[in-house]
């Protein structure tokens, strides 16, 4: 009998699993096609509201139709109960689970009358969501996460390897009219994978608190309004269509393809065009075998850091037909214990989260060598696979970090970067605001090597002006030039300040080459694109621009 004891746990967990199976419904037909992955629900550890409740969700992924599927077992048959998802600061409800004697579950599919939770096209844009299993006093009943699918076929003799779709992206910039006094600029982002378009416009420099409007050449030779915005504070606005999250693209467009090289303007309150450009268009698609090449991105330290001498790279490597990710870390404690993290791909929302949060999933552990040195690195040439089982080119701009798992803290941060083919040149953009009130002026110059991963920032300040705070006149030397960077919710937070020495002059630069931080927390001069910073001297706001985009 003691034995019988000791073995019951697992029989149990083991009949509550086949049970779940046993009660799983039929899907649709086409719904049975596909990959499948089922995971566990847990009681939390601490006074469960139903000490007998059980559970599993099971994901359906990769046929005509694709299910998100909750069962759960011990629970009371009328007891109300319902079911959400976490993911970053996104919430989505689930629903209700309806009531049964015996065996209730909650299922939800994108077919048949029926939309997956969020009314995501994909289930796969739900993979490592939170889901929590909640009763009328919102306490905890289960919880548990929504396992991965891989679907991976097992190729027979005749088989030809299917070519992975790669993400497409273009971009495009927007520029004021000629002979235009309008100091902005835009960028427009177009994106393509696996179904889900993505049409994006990112705007700096226009009129604080009006009206703006985004117009979109119609097909008739004249000009529809798409959207009419509110432009905040320090002039900066964004526009975004995403058909993962059923949004319609512009002009209600099947496809991006339907809106290439038609005119945009951008006008402001009273109706002047400030911004002009075009929709770029799509290259075509690559054919037989991807060209080699390689290219390479500075890890940064987070503007706190744990570690104040952290540096490291990621290189990206394709020949031949094999490709290599290597992650190099460097100047952390000997035997220092460290995780290697990465974005979860697919993911659509806010790109925000910290080293253990929902937007990433964990990757590998990494312990430093006895001089404080660490490399991962993955090669399909010695049969290796890459993260999360994708390709250089779907890895390409996803955000890795390397976190302190006893500090929970991000020691490095960083962007996989895209492959480069042949020898692409540093790339150097170059903007300049001038104060109309104070006469200050600030150049800004930005350069982006993909060769060695060096990225370089730098702001140059003249006419500065001085600070008289409080009536009473310093020496110019006690003066200190402040920037600060808007940090997306509107407030402005000081990032570095500098002497300003005769004549008003300042500089301040930002290089990624020893894994220096960069302003607003940002892993690549590309994420500082249209971000608006100031320059004050004391609490003297000397002048206001914007970041130029790349």
């Amino acid at each position: 009998m003691k034995r019988a004891r000791f073995v019951l746990p697992g029989l149990v967990l083991l009949g509550l699993v086949l049970l779940a199976l046993a009660f799983l419904p039929m899907a649709p037909a086409a719904a049975q096609d596909g990959c499948l992955e089922d995971g566990a629900l847990h009681r939390p550890e601490v006074d469960p509201p139903l000490p007998e409740a059980a559970g599993a969700v099971l994901v359906r992924a990769g046929g005509r139709f694709e299910c998100l599927e909750i069962h759960l077992r011990g629970v009371p048959a009328e007891l109300p109960l319902f079911v959400t998802l976490h993911g970053g600061d996104r919430v989505i409800e689930m629903g209700a689970v309806p009531p049964r004697a015996e065996g209730r579950e909650l299922i939800r599919c994108n077919g048949e009358g029926d939309t997956l939770p969020g009314e995501v096209r994909s289930v796969s844009q739900l993979f490592e969501y939170e889901i929590v299993v909640s009763n009328e006093a919102d306490q905890v009943v289960l919880s548990g996460r929504v396992p991965v699918v891989e679907c991976r076929d097992e190729p027979g003799d005749d088989d030809e390897p299917e070519e992975e779709a790669l993400p497409e992206t273009v971009t495009g910039f927007l520029q004021p009219p000629p002979g235009s006094a309008s100091g902005a600029a835009g960028k427009i982002s177009l994106l393509r994978h696996d179904g889900r378009e993505v049409f994006r416009l990112d705007l700096a420099g226009l009129p604080e608190r009006e009206i703006s409007s985004f117009h979109l050449e119609d097909g008739t030779g004249g000009l529809t309004q798409i959207s009419a915005f509110y432009v905040p504070d320090f002039g900066a606005a964004a526009f975004l269509r995403d058909t993962a999250v059923a949004d319609d693209l512009p002009l209600d467009a099947a496809a991006l393809a339907e809106l290439e090289g038609r005119g945009i303007e951008i006008r402001d309150e009273m109706g002047d065009t400030v911004l002009v450009g075009d929709v770029p268009a799509f290259g075509p698609l690559p054919t037989g075998p991807l060209a080699d090449g390689s290219a390479r991105n500075a890890l940064v330290r987070p503007e706190a850091a744990l570690l104040p001498d952290a540096s490291g790279t990621i290189t990206v490597t394709r020949e031949d037909g094999e490709e290599r990710l290597e992650i190099q870390v460097d100047r952390v404690r000997p035997f220092h214990d460290l995780a290697l993290v990465i974005e979860r791909v697919g993911e659509v929302g806010e790109r925000e989260g910290e080293g253990d949060g929902p937007l990433f999933v964990s990757l590998s552990p990494l312990q430093a060598d006895g001089s404080g040195s660490v490399t991962f690195v993955r090669d399909t040439a010695d049969g290796e696979t890459l993260p999360l089982g994708g390709s250089l080119g779907a890895l390409a701009n996803v955000r890795i970090q390397i976190f302190d798992p006893a500090a929970e803290l991000v020691v490095l941060h960083g962007v996989i970067p895209p492959v480069v083919v042949g020898g692409e040149k540093p790339l150097k953009v170059s903007g300049k605001h001038v104060d109309e009130i104070t006469g200050a002026i600030v150049s800004i110059t930005g350069r982006m090597n993909s060769k060695t991963g060096r990225d370089k920032l730098s702001l140059d300040m003249r006419r500065l002006p001085k600070d008289d705070a409080g009536g009473k006149k310093k020496r110019r030397n006690k003066d200190r030039a402040r920037l600060f960077f808007e940090d997306g919710a509107g407030q402005m937070v000081e990032v570095r300040d500098v002497p300003v020495r005769a004549g008003g002059r300042a500089r301040m630069r930002f290089r990624t080459k020893r894994g220096d931080a960069l302003p607003g927390g940002a892993s690549s001069l590309r994420e500082l694109s249209g971000r608006v910073f100031e320059i004050r001297v004391g609490n003297t706001l000397a002048v206001r621009g914007f970041i130029p985009f790349f």
